[in-house]
């Protein structure tokens, strides 16, 4: 099988992240020419040798030209890691796709794993409880009525790899305001979000929420302000602060990322009185410390943005494990009939809780057992394994237990 030189697949990763207009750093590194990216798309192969196989090759292509701007901004952070692209081809240098997702923090890059997720599994696991509750199904996702003047978005990449929304999120409809929940990945994104809230309410939405500041939950917030439309963007300043600076070109000088803001307290509920309906905004901490809950009570609907991944290992990055659990321990004591809408996944219940609680609850003994055995963590991730009701769970892989093992050792370490 054809191998490309090493300098071959750096430039040509190069040119997919920065752009065209990059030059090389060393005048050792070969000219892009579209035969070398032909013999590059060939390799079919990672066996170790620090170059990406195709697959990853052609998602990297696909994340430039939608224009993921959070994907790859972790993606180019990721690439200046010399550990990564300079090591002894024999050695540190295992790029393979769950290696490179590993190494990117965001919920964003950690979703790219779904790539490799056949559709026909994603199409059967994230079938809508209810065919009758679909209002609308796009190619990213669909939009199920959860109570009367309340819609659930489910994101369902896993079947078409389609990105736009990449998280779920949802609309609350009062007498006077319309609040929109989540900015997702794209701008397209956020705006068919609102285009449908005003088909089934009349009004573009006047209110915004962010759960958290990772870029599949954020990035597309501008899609909202088209048309002379400014709604307010309510978030913690934790999620405004972590969402700039996870934007390589805000830190260059560019202007504030979210307009209209409204600063949510960190260490209160918050209410939005939409007319006739109250929304509370919760802050909370689990998946980052920036996480916030958006609840009703008549019906009781939750949604919880990453603090919940509804059939998916969930992304430890800037997890606060302790506080994660204790959550979901709190969605399990809720009544019966209460929604849950997660930020991954199908709408769950409280019984679908439960199985959560039980796998968060696994993951840490796992992990403080081997901790406190002074047992290596990259040893004692390789081992971990799912139980065997939670096999079909996505976006299991070892660098995902790796890094729920330095969330849980972060944490160990900090209480000492």
């Amino acid at each position: 099988m054809f191998r490309p030189k090493t300098s071959c697949p750096k430039e040509d990763v190069r040119q997919l992240l920065f752009g065209t207009n990059f030059r090389p750093e060393t005048k050792k590194n070969e000219k892009i020419t579209s035969q070398t990216k032909s013999q590059y798309r060939s390799v079919t192969e990672i066996n170790g040798r620090g170059r990406l196989g195709r697959s990853m090759f052609q998602m990297l292509e696909r994340t430039r030209e939608n224009k993921h701007e959070s994907i790859l901004t972790d993606m180019r952070n990721v690439y200046r890691e010399d550990t990564i692209w300079d090591s002894p081809p024999l050695s540190r240098c295992d790029m393979n796709r769950r290696n490179f997702l590993a190494a990117s923090g965001s919920c964003a890059a950690h979703l790219l794993a779904l790539s490799c997720v056949s559709p026909a599994k994603g199409k059967s696991i994230f079938l809508p409880q209810q065919e009758d509750n679909v209002v609308v199904t796009e190619k990213w996702g669909r939009l199920e009525e959860v109570a009367k003047g309340a819609w659930a978005h489910i994101a369902t990449p896993f079947e078409t790899k389609d990105f736009t929304t990449l998280s779920n999120g949802g609309i609350i409809m009062g007498k006077e305001r319309v609040l929109a929940i989540e900015a997702f990945m794209q701008p397209k994104g956020a705006t068919w979000l609102a285009e449908q809230a005003k088909t089934l309410t009349g009004r573009w939405p006047t209110d915004i929420v962010v759960t958290h500041f990772h870029g599949d939950h954020c990035s597309g917030h501008e899609g909202y302000f088209v048309a002379d439309n400014k709604p307010t963007v309510w978030l913690t300043e934790s999620t405004q602060t972590g969402a700039e600076s996870s934007f390589e070109k805000r830190r260059q000088g560019a202007p504030a990322m979210f307009d209209n803001v409204k600063t949510l307290s960190e260490t209160e509920s918050n209410e939005i009185d939409l007319g006739g309906r109250t929304v509370t905004i919760v802050p909370r901490q689990g998946h980052t410390n920036s996480d916030v809950s958006i609840e009703i009570s008549d019906p009781k609907i939750i949604w919880t943005g990453d603090l919940f991944f509804n059939r998916m290992f969930p992304n430890y990055s800037d997890a606060m494990p302790g506080k994660l659990n204790e959550y979901a321990a709190e969605l399990v004591k809720l009544e019966d009939d209460v929604v849950i809408v997660p930020g991954h996944g199908p709408l769950a219940n409280t019984e679908t809780a439960e199985i959560y609680v039980e796998f968060l609850n696994y993951v840490q003994t796992e992990c403080e057992t081997a901790i406190k055995a002074g047992k290596d963590i990259k040893a004692a991730a390789a081992e971990f394994k799912l139980p065997e009701n939670l096999n079909d769970w996505f976006l299991w892989s070892p660098q995902n237990a790796l890094r729920a093992f330095k969330a849980w050792e972060r944490e160990l370490k900090a209480a000492q």
